[in-house]
């Protein structure tokens, strides 16, 4: 580290601002191309914190022109300048700066961060001419960083402002076919299911919620990280098994594995109310009795021993001598 850059960080350490940007700014003179952004950041985080917004954006704007091999810093510069002139009432010049993010560094963090402010400005404008711009620029992006994330973008837009739900479900699937790494698998293989489901295609749900719940091993698991959506595929899969496909049967074990694959999850006393509605399906009282009894024994506290569970209880009699 140069003297001039420790100088100005002890001086920003001190409480003395105008010190330290004058320091930080003599810390750019030919400074070394690895360390040149810190003090580049240095200052314009230090006139941001000034209140002086206008230079500010100014000197973030700046980056890319001042650090062309930067792109982190380049691309956050712009994206804090971004934000910067939307405080200011400049909205055209901020929206400018933070498709010129998205489009110039898609591989960077401050893209993604562009990504969702200017998705949810374009769901409140127009969400049509939203969802045309994201397919514009996915067909450039489609082997960054970005990718999934414009994938992602696209299918809420249509699944949550246009209700086009089958262009949906088909972007859903291009996503997880292309990016089986992405973040957003977990999500996407969810609403995709969802969306099959309502649209009357519950073999397509199963075969998508399936193929979440083996997301939980590797390649594509880190560590012992569990999903929250696991527990809840697992749940859905039993659920329409036995409501969908009328396969009562079928679907005890599925709701079982709720307990035993996920001990920690919030839906165990759902499952064991659901099973004893699959038993009910069957016309098998001793499985309803005894499913509802473990429920009562473990979850005496369950909003199901409210009202539903002590009704189906004396529809079969539970308790009452064969």
């Amino acid at each position: 580290m140069s003297k001039d850059l420790a100088l100005a960080e002890s001086l920003e350490r001190a409480g003395r601002r105008e010190e330290a940007i004058a320091a930080y700014r003599e810390a750019q003179r030919g400074c070394d191309p690895e360390r040149c952004g810190e003090a580049y950041r240095g200052e314009a985080s230090l006139v941001e914190d000034s209140g002086d917004a206008a230079r500010a954006a100014r000197l973030w704007q700046a980056m890319p022109e001042r650090l062309p091999w930067d792109k982190q810093t380049s691309a956050a510069g712009l994206k804090n300048a971004a934000m910067l002139y939307l405080g200011l009432g400049e909205d055209a010049r901020a929206y400018d700066l933070l498709w010129r993010t998205i489009a110039t560094y898609p591989d960077e963090a401050a893209a993604d961060d562009a990504l969702r402010i200017v998705v949810a400005d374009g769901r409140r404008r127009n969400p049509r001419q939203l969802l045309e711009a994201l397919d514009r620029l996915y067909r450039g992006l489609a082997r960054t960083g970005l990718g999934d994330n414009l994938l992602w973008e696209e299918a809420i837009v249509l699944h949550e402002d246009l209700h086009d739900e089958p262009r949906a479900l088909a972007t859903l699937d291009r996503l997880v076919a292309i990016y089986p790494q992405s973040p957003t698998l977990d999500e996407a293989l969810w609403l995709a299911g969802q969306i099959a489901r309502g649209l009357g295609d519950a073999a397509g749900a199963l075969r998508r919620l399936r193929l979440l719940l083996a997301t939980r091993e590797p390649p594509n698991r880190i560590g012992s990280y569990i999903s929250p959506y696991l527990p809840k595929s697992q749940m859905t899969i039993g659920l329409i098994l036995r409501d969908d496909l009328r396969r009562p049967a079928d679907a005890i074990p599925e709701l079982r594995r709720v307990i035993s694959n996920f001990p920690e999850s919030i839906y165990l006393d759902d499952s064991l109310y659901e099973i004893a509605v699959a038993y009910d399906r069957l016309g098998d009282r001793a499985g309803v009795c005894r499913t509802l009894g473990e429920l009562a024994t473990q979850y005496p506290e369950s909003k199901y021993e409210l009202e539903r569970a002590p009704e189906l209880a004396a529809r079969h009699r539970c308790g009452a001598k064969p």
